[in-house]
């Protein structure tokens, strides 16, 4: 029975040992993948990759997250794009520029996967209401503006004032929007800077630039932008923190498509400026 008792007592102290060591872990984990500002320590490796995917032309797609259906006074059926006048897009709509998009899987589900820069409003809004819209823009010069759009908001500092990379001037920065998402070619060299964004829909009218698809069984409504050629309608199913940046993976539940535009291969992001798809290449 002695026996039985040191047993017991060095498995359970083991077992303590182990939660401990679970616990530290976990703890730098959260200090070095955390929402907070951290600092940036430009090595020449992290400057020879950034300088190295710009070569690398990517999609430029837009996502726009949703809100609760109780912001709205209208009332439709389920996935029908309507009009929302007690939504106020400087509060309530969240959006950003995407260059990471790419199909995860097609069967027995298909799946999206993209990521973004933290912290972000939009992180916040897909975390809580889990619904969103990924565009797929026709490359044309209004999408080039709209997806430019997307990519600009107020970037704001520590101190809550809009953040300059000169601090000895009070100019304006060339701003970033709601994303300061990978890959985009519209970065700032801005360090440890806590990126707070305004929305970008502020300057965008409804029923011209944008419309509401509303899901009622989910109680919520999707802006969605004008002028795509398609739209996938998706439900977030999982993501993860590495650094500042948040990898989402999210199901497709829909898929709008403008049957009036042609397959163009959508519009592309490459050296810092929009492009689209050139000649086929010869394979002889």
């Amino acid at each position: 029975m002695h026996r039985i008792c040191q047993l017991t007592k060095k498995t359970s102290a083991s077992s303590i040992a182990f939660d401990l060591i679970i616990a530290s872990i976990r703890q730098q984990v959260r200090n070095t993948s955390t929402h907070s500002p951290n600092h940036h320590h430009h090595s020449k490796i992290s400057d020879a990759f950034r300088l190295t995917m710009s070569r690398l032309a990517s999609p430029a797609m837009v996502l726009t997250s949703a809100i609760p259906m109780n912001k709205s006074n209208t009332s439709t059926s389920n996935t029908v794009a309507s009009s929302s006048h007690d939504i106020d897009p400087k509060q309530d709509l969240h959006g950003m520029t995407l260059s990471s998009v790419c199909s995860l899987s097609v069967y027995p589900k298909p799946y999206l996967e993209f990521n973004l820069h933290l912290p972000s409003y939009t992180s916040t809004a897909l975390h809580k209401h889990q619904y969103l819209a990924i565009h797929l823009m026709p490359p044309t010069h209004h999408s080039a503006k709209i997806c430019r759009v997307f990519a600009k908001g107020v970037k704001l500092n520590k101190r809550g004032t809009k953040w300059t990379s000169n601090p000895k001037t009070s100019a304006s920065p060339k701003e970033k929007g709601d994303n300061n998402e990978q890959g985009t070619g519209m970065e700032d060299d801005d360090g440890e800077i806590f990126h707070e964004m305004t929305t970008p829909f502020t300057n965008l009218a409804e029923g011209r630039d944008y419309t509401f698809i509303k899901r009622h069984q989910e109680g919520i409504a999707i802006p969605v932008l004008a002028h795509a050629e398609s739209i996938f309608i998706c439900k977030t199913t999982h993501n993860f923190t590495i650094d500042d940046h948040e990898i989402w993976v999210v199901q497709v539940v829909d898929i709008l498509t403008d049957s009036k535009l042609n397959k163009s291969g959508g519009l592309l992001y490459f050296n810092k400026g929009f492009h689209k798809i050139g000649e086929s290449l010869s394979e002889e």
